[in-house]
């Protein structure tokens, strides 16, 4: 009776880990960029990619010891879901990547990123937020059944 508390405690903590990073990104693209914003922003990245695979890890052991692994498989809710946490994974990689290579910079001493490219990335955290939104609906729908396999 525990293993399931835990691993849905465990799975609710990731996800305001990972929530909580995208904020924090929301407020530092907010500001000018500069080493310590570049640094901040490549930290919080790292944050936002552990939440997600304590996100992913602790979900499917939540999953494995709430109902049943085929009543999760047989839904199309959380089919829609996963398939959105994964397209926010994909859609992070540029960002990622992008992040990485500044902090290189800044801490080699040389120009980080221009203020358009600062601003550019401020649209990201709110995709991220706005498809954790959609699929935090997907979750409410699976757990009532809706568009459950016949």
């Amino acid at each position: 009776m525990l293993v399931p508390v835990i691993t849905a405690t465990l799975h609710y903590i990731a996800v305001f880990l990972l929530v909580g990073a995208v904020f924090a990104q929301m407020y530092l693209l907010k500001l000018p960029p500069s080493a310590d914003t570049v640094r901040g922003i490549a930290r919080t990245d790292i944050v936002f990619g552990i939440g997600a695979v304590a996100i992913l890890i602790t979900g499917f052991g939540n999953a494995a010891h709430a109902k049943s692994m085929a009543y999760y498989f047989h839904n199309g809710a959380f089919h829609l879901a996963l398939t959105l946490f994964i397209v926010s994974g994909l859609l992070s990689i540029a960002p990622t990547i992008r992040y990485l290579r500044w902090k290189k910079a800044v801490n080699a001493g040389l120009p980080g990123p221009t203020d358009a490219e600062w601003k550019a990335q401020r649209k990201w955290p709110h995709i991220h937020l706005t498809l954790f939104a959609i699929i935090a609906a997907c979750m409410a729908m699976m757990a009532r059944g809706v568009m459950a396999g016949g």
